[in-house]
């Protein structure tokens, strides 16, 4: 293993997110579906209309999303009615 590199930590503030998959193969990435649903891992999501993106960044600021918010951004004019 080669040591970790130094950088500068006023990068990791901000809504930024660092992380490592060093150690994953691609036969890792293969067997991980069947894995998951071995274990089983659930996952849980919260996802906002494209117009709710202020109640959603302030969710995401107090922490009331139980697993990983989303923003629904339409692929039409519709913008989220």
């Amino acid at each position: 293993m080669s040591p970790i590199p130094s950088f500068d930590y006023s990068l990791i503030y901000g809504e930024r997110t660092i992380r490592s998959v060093a150690n994953s193969t691609r036969i890792d990435g293969e067997e991980f579906p069947a894995e998951a649903v071995r274990i089983p891992i659930v996952t849980h999501t919260q996802v906002f209309k494209f117009n709710e993106a202020n109640e959603a960044l302030i969710a995401l600021k107090t922490d009331p999303i139980r697993g990983a918010g989303g923003l629904n951004i339409p692929l039409d004019d519709s913008a989220g009615k």
